[in-house]
């Protein structure tokens, strides 16, 4: 092979090598910014996982919207205390704001929550959840912070556990265990509060006699 020949060959091998060497430039380059991507993605959605983790979204255990259409209710943790409370915002958009009563550290708004007819107000029960004690009927306006109770005094213990609306949609009729005695009894209340009318059901256990209406 004369020398001539050697050297085109050698050229050809240097530039091959230069353009392996360019192409594996290139694909370090490229590797290098997946990689980046892939960390900053990683970032991001840890971020993100760990935000839902330790509470960043506030939880929601009812939604509600009025029977005018103008109101948004909500059971929520809106403020993280860990407490749920009573809250509304107008189903057009604006500032949303607490409901109902002062809701205490141990105690919480049940997911229960109805609506009147005239969607004026909300009636909920409140309680204490770990306990089961001081669950009470209670009835709000809609637009602000103004809760009042609307079932009875009861004794330490008693609970109010089912409730409805009647048929016109502006009375409440609830079911409660006033004394603690499991003796319930179906009573009836204005939406608003007010006189209650007692003991429209019985269920006749402790007397040994038939349930019946009063």
């Amino acid at each position: 092979m004369s020398y001539l020949d050697l050297k085109t060959r050698l050229d050809y091998l240097e530039d091959g090598l230069r353009e392996l060497r360019a192409i594996d430039a290139r694909f370090v380059a490229n590797e290098r910014v997946i990689h980046w991507w892939l960390v900053t993605i990683a970032f991001i959605g840890g971020l993100l996982l760990g935000g839902v983790a330790f509470g960043a979204q506030p939880s929601v255990i009812q939604t509600k919207t009025s029977p005018d259409g103008q109101w948004r209710v909500e059971v929520a943790d809106f403020a993280r205390r860990q407490v749920f409370e009573l809250w509304s915002t107008p189903a057009v958009g604006g500032v949303r704001r607490k409901i109902g009563h002062t809701t205490p550290a141990l105690e919480d708004v049940a997911n229960t929550a109805l609506i009147s007819a005239d969607s004026r107000r909300v009636i909920y029960t409140q309680g204490e959840t770990a306990s089961g004690n001081g669950w009470g009927l209670w009835s709000t306006p809609i637009d602000r912070q103004a809760g009042a109770r609307i079932s009875q005094p009861m004794t330490t213990g008693g609970r109010v556990e089912q409730f409805t609306l009647t048929a016109d949609g502006m009375h409440v009729r609830y079911r409660a265990d006033v004394l603690i005695d499991e003796h319930f009894a179906w009573y009836i209340v204005p939406v608003a509060g007010g006189p209650i009318l007692g003991e429209i059901f019985t269920d006749g256990f402790e007397s040994g006699t038939p349930g019946g209406w009063q």
